[in-house]
């Protein structure tokens, strides 16, 4: 690859990695203020890659008006972290419960920080 499009691709990549973490942090702070919080599990895992690396945890919960949800997680924990059948906090968006944040034992906000340090680094 030529020496522009490598820098290129670099800035890029580094600004969707900062772009993501804000998206991500605003999003969260917002449901964790204006949503509600409900008890759920973790149903099944969807793979989106042939080998199993990258697993986001299905989660199902009832919202507090009675409707059951079973929508895929944003964050793609270890399998080690969420089994299937594990108990997990919810904290859903009254106006959208398919948008919902897990809160665990780990939290996983604090990977999203890791995407911010990558894209600084990745961007400078």
């Amino acid at each position: 690859m030529s020496e522009p499009i490598t820098i290129i691709l670099l800035l890029v990549s580094g600004l969707i990695s900062i772009f993501g973490f804000f998206k991500y942090t605003e999003k969260r702070k917002r449901i964790i203020e204006n949503g509600v919080e409900v008890k759920g599990v973790v149903f099944q895992y969807d793979n989106i890659s042939i080998n199993d690396e990258i697993c986001f945890p299905v989660i199902r919960f009832v919202t507090k008006e009675g409707v059951w949800i079973t929508e895929k997680s944003d964050v793609a924990p270890s399998r080690n972290l969420l089994k299937e059948g594990q108990k997990v906090t919810v904290i859903y968006n009254v106006e959208n419960p398919k948008e919902f944040i897990l809160i665990s034992s780990f939290d996983f906000s604090k990977l999203f920080y890791l995407f911010l340090i990558i894209g600084a680094i990745v961007f400078i």
